[in-house]
């Protein structure tokens, strides 16, 4: 039969190539990309959400620049690169900037919701992530009851309950 091909190194694209490539945005991306975007609304995110949410450390670090930073206008923000901000975070926070600018604007009216939208889908996303970690605690402690897993469980669901019913009451 015809003789069988192996790749090589050379069927690799570039990595420039593969560093190009857009990521998958998540939840996260979002949030920071809003915030970027609409820095002067910042106080629609910043008294709901605990940094710890955020489970990327780029968009933690991110966000808690900006919190450290709130008394800068969009403008101003932006002039020049920041010295306090590291090359990698840096690089990180032009990537998601240049995709928000890229986003139809949000109407004014709008923003505020929007952002609650956002903080309560990471509470969702997290209490989600939260449960699955538990569970996988529990189906390895076999028979032996964990109380303080089952509570902490029970509280996550009240929390993720919440954060449904809120979503679902505001679309």
């Amino acid at each position: 039969g015809p003789a069988r091909r192996t790749e090589t190194a050379d069927d690799a694209p570039p990595v420039q190539m593969q560093a190009a490539r857009p990521q998958r945005l998540d939840v996260e991306d979002y949030l920071v990309m809003r915030a970027l975007r609409y820095l002067d609304d910042a106080a629609h995110w910043r008294n709901n959400l605990n940094p710890e949410d955020i489970v990327n450390s780029a968009n933690r670090e991110i966000l808690e620049y900006l919190l450290t930073h709130s008394e800068s206008t969009t403008e101003s923000f932006f002039e020049k690169r920041p010295d306090d901000l590291p090359e990698g975070l840096y690089h990180h926070l032009e990537y998601l900037r240049g995709m928000a600018l890229n986003e139809p604007e949000i109407p004014p009216a709008a923003v505020a919701g929007e952002f609650d939208r956002l903080v309560l889908k990471i509470r969702e996303r997290n209490a989600i992530r939260k449960q699955s970690e538990r569970a996988v605690l529990l189906a390895e402690g076999g028979d032996a009851r964990m109380p303080e897993l089952e509570s902490a469980a029970l509280e996550d669901l009240a929390a993720l309950h919440l954060a449904k019913t809120e979503l679902g009451r505001r679309t």
